[in-house]
């Protein structure tokens, strides 16, 4: 959600006072840092360059930024402000759901008629025990065809690995042309790997807005989409849970931005959610 706010002629009072923004940009309003933001979120958040945010408040180390701080936000004089970069996904927001947590990569199987707990087990990467459990089964009972049991997966991924990630949630954001955002964006240096939360299989899905992107349609029944990849490293097809499917940039209508990764999920293949409750729990 943005929640800075914007007023002409406002005179901000900077940590040690006044500080001087020199350039094209002007001093036009202020914004709280909220817990966990870094300047460079706050950057891609209000749409203004990262050095120019630090040269208007008079911070020397951009990692620096504490909860709470007030920060004066400078505006573009020869330009109008700076939109929010429309989103890959072109769906309409659905009313808000009931928030989803992904906790594994769980997964049914539907039993075929001479199965044994044994074999599904070895067919699924689990074990007896593990499928017994988790469908409350007592040992020695027996299977029925066509009963739906639940597969045991593993816990799920963030999928930005090997480095610090900065989140906040956005979700609901106006985008242009009428759009909202329906995702969580996850910043990371460029490089930063991206990988598979979940087993399943994968697609490229590049586009204008989106440029290099990805749809995991995940073993667990949910489909995952990531946008603004600097680089694709798997072949579309079957990928399993941690392994690489390329790295964080700023592709598509992302260019110029500060590196990230939009996230989405879609329960079910359906429509999307809100992904910062899973994005808190396991990023």
């Amino acid at each position: 959600m943005r929640h800075w706010r914007v007023a002409a002629g406002l005179t901000a009072l900077v940590m040690a006072g006044q500080a001087h923004v020199s350039g094209p940009w002007s001093r036009t309003g202020t914004y709280t840092v909220r817990r966990g933001e870094s300047l460079s979120l706050v950057a891609r958040k209000t749409g203004v360059p990262v050095g120019e945010l630090a040269r208007a408040n008079g911070i020397s180390n951009r990692d620096r930024v504490r909860r709470g701080q007030i920060l004066s936000i400078p505006a573009e004089r020869s330009a109008p402000s700076r939109r929010p970069i429309p989103i890959a996904s072109s769906r309409p927001l659905p009313p808000l759901p009931s928030p989803v947590v992904v906790v594994d990569g769980a997964r049914s199987y539907r039993v075929r008629r001479g199965d044994t707990f044994a074999a599904i087990a070895s067919r699924t990467g689990t074990s007896a025990g593990a499928l017994m459990r988790v469908n409350g089964i007592r040992r020695g009972s027996s299977l029925r065809a066509d009963t739906v049991l639940k597969v045991p997966g593993q816990p799920w991924l963030c999928p930005v690995q090997g480095g610090r990630v900065d989140f906040s949630d956005g979700w609901g954001d106006p985008r242009p042309g009428g759009r909202r955002h329906v995702g969580t964006d996850l910043f990371a240096f460029r490089g930063t790997r991206v990988v598979a939360s979940v087993g399943g299989t994968i697609e490229h899905e590049p586009g204008s807005n989106a440029g290099l992107a990805y749809r995991l349609h995940g073993d667990d029944g949910n489909t995952y989409f990531g946008a603004h990849l600097d680089s694709l490293a798997t072949k579309p097809g079957r990928i399993e849970r941690g392994a690489l499917i390329g790295t964080v940039g700023s592709t598509g209508n992302a260019r110029g931005t500060t590196p990230h990764l939009h996230f989405e999920i879609h329960p079910g293949g359906g429509g999307p959610v809100n992904p910062i409750y899973t994005v808190k729990r396991w990023c």
